[in-house]
């Protein structure tokens, strides 16, 4: 867990997040990401087009589908940590998220996944039940039918269902929802 950086105080420059987008229905810092993002497979692949991310358009629609989770958040999310499937944490570890990234260590401590998909799966399911659930519940653990295996509780990180209540805890950059809102609604915008 990596708590978000405060904004620097006095001394340095201040930071001013960007305006709102004037567009209806554009995606922003306080989308709810539980909601379905709309965006297809076609969508995602056209505008990953030349990246090795483009193949897995189908895996983020479906785990989004899956867990609830906005696909075009969980693609732009691996868009920004990869640097569009060029990060050597990606390349060597098919880690789409910096999932178990810190600071201080950020290769070493990244998780490793046996595939692209795999990982998109666990880290849209984990998101979904730490990040963007409430507190109060139990589900089943990854890849375990209800009711086989001991359940989890939900909302360890909650902080409202949108990237400015992820970067609570998420990222220690206090820009990470506004690079990923950013992403977002170029993709929802090249879908015109």
């Amino acid at each position: 867990r990596r708590a978000a950086a405060a904004p620097p105080s006095s001394g340095g420059p201040t930071f001013v997040p960007p305006p709102a987008p004037t567009t209806p229905g554009a995606f922003w810092v306080t989308t709810n990401l539980t909601q379905p993002s709309g965006v297809s497979a076609a969508t995602l692949k056209a505008f990953l087009q030349g990246s090795p991310l483009a193949a897995d358009a189908q895996a983020f629609v479906d785990a989004g589908r899956q867990d609830h989770v906005s696909a075009l958040y969980l693609a732009a999310h691996a868009v920004l940590e990869t640097g569009f499937g060029t990060s050597q944490i990606y390349l060597d570890k098919h880690n789409l998220f910096g999932f178990g990234a810190n600071d201080s260590n950020p290769y070493q401590d990244a998780w490793s996944f046996p595939s692209d998909t795999a990982c998109i799966d666990y880290v849209a399911w984990y998101v979904s039940v730490n990040y963007l659930t409430p507190p109060g519940s139990e589900v089943a653990p990854y890849a375990s039918p209800a009711g086989t295996a001991p359940s989890v509780p939900t909302g360890r990180y909650y902080n409202g269902p949108t990237l400015l209540g992820m970067n609570v805890d998420y990222a220690t950059d206090p820009l990470w929802a506004y690079k990923i809102a950013a992403i977002a609604d170029q993709i929802q915008s090249a879908a015109g």
